[in-house]
């Protein structure tokens, strides 16, 4: 039970690092005067480049623990 709990704090926090990268990185590519639209644009992408890996992540978990191949033969 306590790697379970570990191995989804790792997932939750690697998904805020990963936000706040994305967000730096975006927000620094954009050309100057920064308006409040250019922050919508970047926290919008931060956050489907955050969901797209985490969908990701999951299905491979779930996946790997051979739960997504029983219907299989």
């Amino acid at each position: 039970m306590k790697g379970n709990r570990l191995r989804w704090l790792l997932i939750g926090g690697g998904s805020l690092l990963l936000f706040a990268a994305a967000v730096t990185v975006l927000v620094r590519l954009l050309p100057r005067p920064l308006t409040p639209a250019d922050y919508f644009v970047a926290g919008s992408a931060a956050t489907l480049l955050v969901l797209l890996v985490l969908f990701l992540t999951l299905l491979g978990m779930w996946l790997a623990s051979g739960r997504g191949r029983r219907g299989r033969r």
